[in-house]
């Protein structure tokens, strides 16, 4: 299978940043990566969840421990990696966030704080990547489809997607895409007794 893929995908030679690879999806992404020949760093707020996702994963993989939504640090990784070829943003909020009405304005900016790491990623881009590259962002599709009850995370969904389209034109060559999963089962906050938690 990989070697099937790695004809169609071959990174080999090519530099990838996971911002949010610690855990889960960008752990994933992370591990596909270095089999298709990529050098992979992962970049997380967390040094602890660092470590223990490099202990998961092949050799050579490394680490780089930031918070990219402070827009300092976000630069200095950046810059500190530079060139890169392809920046991943799976970073989860990890905030106990839900509807509008309930959730108080400082849970819902800590649960903003992947639109800050998106558009830092954005705002550096040209200046840290090479011309052929991509940038991949995660939002979701209550941003488009929303759920009561789940609505900060709707609107965080529908600001990631609004900030790709204006990118996508202002960055070009590079490609900005965004990537719209379902609901994904996280420690970041419990199954929620929804269509939301399989749809969203």
């Amino acid at each position: 299978m990989v070697d099937s893929l790695k004809e169609l995908y071959d990174l080999s030679g090519q530099k990838v940043l996971i911002i949010g690879g610690s855990s889960r999806m960008g752990l994933e992404i992370a591990r596909l990566s270095t089999m298709l020949g990529a050098s992979v760093i992962l970049s997380s707020r967390s040094k602890s969840k660092l470590d223990a996702a490099i202990a998961s994963l092949p050799e050579g993989v490394t680490t780089y421990a930031a918070n990219a939504a402070i827009e300092q640090e976000a630069a200095q990784l950046l810059q500190d990696l530079a060139p890169l070829d392809h920046i991943v943003v799976t970073a989860s909020s990890g905030t106990s966030a839900s509807s509008i009405p309930e959730t108080p304005s400082e849970i819902a900016q800590a649960a903003f704080s992947r639109f800050w790491m998106s558009y830092h990623v954005l705002h550096f881009a040209s200046t840290v990547m090479r011309s052929s590259g991509s940038i991949t962002l995660l939002s979701g599709s209550s941003g488009r489809r929303p759920v009561a009850d789940y609505g900060v995370w709707s609107s965080l969904h529908g600001s990631i997607d609004s900030l790709v389209r204006p990118a996508a034109l202002e960055l070009a060559p590079i490609r900005v895409n965004a990537i719209s999963p379902g609901g994904i089962g996280t420690n970041a906050r419990s199954p929620i007794s929804s269509p939301c938690w399989t749809t969203c």
